[in-house]
């Protein structure tokens, strides 16, 4: 039945699904808001870290998901992110799990090592465009 649905309303995929869809998203209002302030401040490199806080349920997590696609399709390769979605880990941790994502290596356990690592990786990056 549920194929049914979808070659019914002319969808490739489900649109009701529990996990978060950046693909699914209608970006109005407020999303909209956020969306494209959290744009403009990755194209005129107004920071390098951007954080959306807001109530559990108002989708932060899926308009970060449509950002991140978005940023993916316009720079390529050359779009870095680092998704951290755990609000429980140590500074120390998240600087890690920044570290990891944005070099695509093993983490140190050492907080220098990872913020040296991550510095020139991203002056690697800026070098590439």
């Amino acid at each position: 039945m549920n194929e049914e649905y979808l070659k019914y309303w002319g969808l490739s995929h489900h649109p009701f699904l529990l996990a978060p869809d950046g693909n699914m998203m209608c970006i109005t209002g407020q999303y909209f808001e956020c969306f494209e302030r959290l744009k403009y401040a990755i194209n005129t490199n107004k920071g390098g870290v951007l954080v959306a806080s807001e109530d559990a349920g108002l989708g932060k997590t899926t308009t970060l998901l449509k950002l991140i696609d978005d940023m993916k399709e316009e720079y390529g390769k050359n779009f870095r992110f680092a998704y951290i979605d755990h609000p429980t880990i140590s500074s120390d941790q998240m600087i890690g799990q920044i570290t990891g994502l944005i070099t695509g290596e093993m983490p140190s356990e050492d907080k220098v090592k990872n913020l040296s690592a991550l510095k020139e990786a991203l002056i690697e990056t800026k070098k590439e465009g």
